[in-house]
């Protein structure tokens, strides 16, 4: 909760923080038009879970020079 609230982020924070924002966006948006084209609703749970899933892979899919980004933003 400090790092959201902290102006002073390292960049592993900010990416971090960016990438969960844009997923939960993009969710959220596809929750609405699956909802309002009569698809089955999602329980909250199966947000979260599918939220986490999707910020996993697109770290693990991240292609840095720097080998150790990807590891420090999965351990966080």
């Amino acid at each position: 909760m400090n790092t959201l609230l902290s102006h002073h982020r390292n960049k592993d924070d900010s990416c971090l923080l960016w990438l969960a924002f844009q997923i939960s966006i993009y969710s959220l948006w596809r929750e609405h038009n699956g909802r309002k084209h009569k698809n089955p609703w999602n329980s909250p749970a199966q947000l979260v879970s599918s939220l986490d899933r999707t910020i996993r892979n697109r770290i693990s899919s991240i292609r840095l020079r720097n080998h150790g980004f990807n590891n420090l933003l999965m351990q966080k």
